[in-house]
């Protein structure tokens, strides 16, 4: 997986590792490709492909991995991603999240630009929101 330093623009890319939430840019599959300074420092060890691994969703990690639960064909945030139109979609969400081995429910700001389909890829933004 690629730090946004190994990607394009230099001072865009000291914004985007300043934002206290996760910008991850996506391959066609969902795959991660690349990493804003947050994610990256804290993925650093661990074994992440798709955007629910990242947040720790409930369904990544009780159905092995982003992607392989039953839940997983409504998730909202994979609903977005595939929606693969040149557009910008958010929305707000709320999610059972694993945080040190127990289950909490965060709300998150989900952002997804499809802006870079020309190349295949879509940049997901994943701010948490505090409180319910």
């Amino acid at each position: 997986m690629k730090n946004l330093n190994q990607l394009h623009n230099q001072s865009l890319v000291s914004v985007i590792d300043a934002f206290p939430g996760y910008v991850l840019i996506l391959d066609r599959n969902g795959t991660i490709v690349a990493t804003n300074k947050r994610a990256n420092d804290e993925l650093q060890d661990a074994e992440v492909e798709r955007y629910g691994d990242i947040i720790k969703c409930k369904y990544s990690v009780e159905g092995h991995g982003c992607g392989n639960a039953t839940y997983c064909e409504f998730c909202e945030i994979k609903q977005m991603v595939d929606a693969g139109e040149k557009q910008v979609l958010t929305r707000e969400i709320v999610r059972e999240v694993m945080v040190f081995d127990e289950l909490v429910i965060k709300k998150y700001t989900v952002v997804v630009d499809h802006n870079l389909a020309e190349d295949d890829l879509s940049v997901v933004i994943i701010m948490e929101k505090s409180g319910l």
